[in-house]
């Protein structure tokens, strides 16, 4: 009888232990405790520097739901993390491809979450070098619009390969500047962060941005990204290029004979000029009434024409999108409403029809403010009235929505300046 309650027993244990052990398997994972096919799939995990050597190999404490599967401490190679350096106390994200079995990560990406000081993640030399502003010197917009805010949200224009610099990673959001710009021109939002690295550059495309109507800033949702590509640390300075100013000219209609001179200020280099611009600009010439201008040397001129490179980012948040064969009817009836004259009107077509209509369409946005600043005029005497047309063309293989330009005329009155010029944005 005693065995029999004895097998009784044990066959009661056994049953209580399988059912335990059925309830909690090994590779069971909690809030707190992550499997390691969990974080391999999640692609990183998070952990703070307890030490770095001289070969820039780090000891990192690693973040208590990794704990479980990696252990308390990994060693990190930060040998090809450039512009980054690290000290004790800094909270990492460590991106990596697999979990290597002898617990140092090698081919990895590292980005600094928090300093252990406070101060930004990159080192100075490295900044400079790629015009890299502190992130403290960065135009931060407040107050950034959250998911459900999206219907709020006006939809504007698309990039097409766009280059950027990724200046910002904070929750779930990746805040993005121009390569020569100090102010976020886009924030992505719903792409996994780990994809990217603080410093780090990328193209774009989106067929789809988003502004609030008293902003500046945009907003690009993952859905609506058609192409990304990071950009190689070799070739990122390539990116910081300024934009082509083309032919632009310069016409004066002084009320009567009048001795100017005009110089040009261009936040780059003049690269073209006639007649030729000196280090002075063009000085002490003849202009008329009607146009003709006369040089001291004797030279008779109708415009004063130059090219130049200039570090202008321009604005494409209004526009239009122009089939390359509708250019010569679109430039035809929309230069009259912002205010050329029929044979103003008529140059600028002769000299940009057979550039854009060899594109399938084009984006067309005429630029005040971006423009100007970077190419200031210095006239003297002061015009009583000037127009500056500037032309950003953007070639695209398939149309996209934008909000359109509107104009509102230009009055002439006294002493009137008027200059058009244009640049193609690739």
């Amino acid at each position: 009888m005693k065995k029999i309650i004895f097998l009784i027993l044990s066959l009661a244990l056994c049953i209580c232990a399988f059912a335990s052990c059925a309830q909690i398997p090994p590779e069971q994972t909690t809030d707190m405790h992550m499997s390691s096919d969990a974080i391999l799939g999640q692609g990183y995990f998070t952990g703070v520097v307890k030490s770095v050597s001289e070969d820039r190999m780090l000891t990192v404490d690693v973040c208590e739901a990794y704990v479980f599967s990696l252990g308390e401490t990994v060693a990190v190679s930060a040998k090809n993390i450039i512009g980054i350096a690290f000290s004790e106390g800094d909270e990492i994200r460590v991106i990596f491809d697999k979990i290597p079995t002898d617990n140092v990560y090698t081919d990895v990406n590292i980005q600094v979450l928090e300093r252990a000081d406070g101060s930004d993640s990159f080192e100075k030399d490295f900044m400079d070098k790629y015009d890299v502003p502190y992130l403290s010197e960065i135009w931060m917009p407040e107050n950034f619009p959250s998911d459900s805010d999206k219907e709020n949200l006006i939809n504007i224009s698309p990039w097409n390969n766009v280059a950027c610099r990724v200046v910002k990673i904070d929750g779930g959001k990746v805040y993005l500047t121009g390569v020569n710009s100090n102010m976020i021109q886009a924030v992505i939002v719903g792409v996994p962060e780990y994809s990217f690295s603080i410093g780090g550059h990328i193209k774009i495309s989106s067929k789809k941005l988003f502004a609030e109507e008293t902003s500046t800033y945009k907003l690009a949702y993952a859905e609506d990204i058609t192409k990304l590509t990071i950009i190689p640390e070799a070739n990122a300075k390539n990116y910081y290029l300024p934009a082509a100013m083309d032919k632009p000219v310069i016409y004066l209609y002084p009320e009567e004979e009048t001795t100017v001179s005009v110089k040009v200020n261009i936040d780059g280099k003049l690269t073209c000029t006639y007649p030729e611009h000196g280090e002075d600009g063009w000085q002490n010439f003849t202009a008329k009434s009607d146009g003709t201008i006369v040089f001291p040397d004797g030279n008779e001129y109708y415009c004063l024409y130059w090219e130049g490179l200039a570090d202008m980012t321009p604005d494409f948040s209004k526009g239009f999108c122009i089939k390359g064969e509708d250019t010569a009817k679109f430039l035809a009836d929309i230069l009259p409403k912002i205010g050329l004259t029929a044979r103003e009107a008529n140059e600028f077509i002769i000299y940009w029809l057979p550039i854009l209509q060899k594109n399938e369409y084009n984006l067309i946005s005429f630029q005040s403010e971006a423009y100007t600043s970077a190419a200031e005029l210095e006239i003297t005497p002061a015009p009583d009235s000037i127009l500056r047309v500037f032309m950003a063309a953007k070639p695209l293989d398939a149309p996209v929505e934008i909000a359109p330009q509107e104009f509102t005329g230009f009055e002439r009155s006294g002493f009137t300046v008027v200059e058009w010029g244009g640049g193609i944005i690739e």
